[in-house]
């Protein structure tokens, strides 16, 4: 809506020439602070535009507008505007709440996206925590371990409980609720290591 109202600034002006009753014309501080606002609300925009325009959204396309999100909203607290400055603290204070219950499940998908692995995490941490970024990358790191460790955990008793749940028929061959091409799978994969963790 302030993008229409630009559009429109010389009407105001007009305006306020022809009807008396006509008062509220902005100042030219007025739209630069509108202006301000407007460059700073395009952020949000852009973010939910893209959030929202999705069809299939999925967690690692969202961890770089968010951090971009975060380390925009941080470098507004520099701003000359003491009010754009005040409002700047409260969004901050709200978006690390959110941050916080976020971080760990985006960070994850990020690192498990072959195009970024942890380049981005690296990239993004050091701007947003600085001193505290490797401790920050080494935190995500170990949890995707833990998280394949818990994953290979569960993933060796499922095949301990159908190893035990076969029957051999009176062919010899072993028989199970399960197709074939996915006991193939399943032992490839556990014959290729890939579940390995160092």
């Amino acid at each position: 809506m302030l993008n229409v109202a630009f559009e429109y600034k010389d009407v105001f002006t007009r305006l306020s020439k022809k009807e008396k009753h006509y008062v509220s014309l902005p100042s030219e501080e007025d739209w630069r602070m509108a202006t301000n606002v407007c460059d700073k609300l395009g952020l949000f925009y852009r973010v939910t535009e893209t959030f929202f325009g999705t069809k299939y959204p999925t967690s690692n396309m969202f961890f770089p507008l968010i951090c971009d999100k975060k380390l925009s909203i941080k470098s507004w607290e520099d701003d000359q505007n003491d009010v754009i400055r005040n409002t700047t603290s409260t969004m901050l204070l709200k978006f690390d709440t959110y941050w916080g219950v976020i971080h760990d499940v985006i960070s994850v998908a990020i690192v498990l996206d072959p195009r970024y692995k942890l380049k981005l995490i690296n990239y993004f941490f050091l701007k947003i925590y600085s001193v505290d970024s490797k401790d920050e990358v080494m935190r995500i790191w170990t949890l995707c371990i833990d998280i394949f460790k818990e994953y290979k955990k569960k993933h060796d008793q499922n095949k301990r409980k159908e190893q035990s749940g076969t029957t051999v028929s009176s062919e010899g061959k072993s028989s199970s609720n399960k197709a074939s091409w996915q006991l193939d799978i399943e032992n490839m994969i556990s014959e290729d290591g890939m579940f390995e963790t160092t």
